[in-house]
């Protein structure tokens, strides 16, 4: 019968570089950081909408884009505002829930008034895309028929 011998040093070593590899990643999931390699929360945003388009009606806007391919995809917001939209934080979200086509009508609007929308991807970990390029209409009332 034999004994391996381990020595104090060399298990406080091995233990004590086990325990700050685990201390590490701790420290980058509370961070946010680096989460995602170990089983963590996901904090990858999806990519931006695409080809956003716009017709207006009588006091109506139709918004359609492209579909983003993302596996976690949730669905989509909507931003609009009455000048240029630099940051969605400035701009009025449209939708209550997020919307899951790639269409969306807007009937909240005033004919004559000029709106500006951009749309937004977002993942079933709330996290939410760049938003798209902006598209700029005015709804009209339809002409009197004779």
């Amino acid at each position: 019968m034999s004994f391996v011998s381990v020595t104090r040093s060399s298990l406080s070593r091995k233990w004590g570089r086990r325990l700050m590899a685990t201390g590490l990643l701790i420290a980058l999931c509370v961070t946010g950081m680096g989460c995602d390699a170990v089983g963590g929360e996901d904090t990858s945003s999806p990519s931006a909408p695409a080809t956003l388009q716009a017709q207006s009606d009588d006091a109506q806007v139709t918004l359609n884009w492209s579909a983003v391919g993302a596996d976690d995809l949730n669905g989509y917001n909507l931003y609009r505002s009455t000048s240029a939209i630099e940051s969605i934080t400035a701009a009025e979200q449209v939708n209550e829930e997020v919307v899951s086509d790639t269409s969306f009508t807007d009937s909240s609007v005033e004919n004559g008034t000029v709106y500006h929308y951009r749309v937004t991807a977002v993942d079933e970990n709330d996290n939410e895309s760049d938003p798209s390029t902006e598209v700029m209409v005015r709804p009209f009332e339809d002409p009197p028929r004779p």
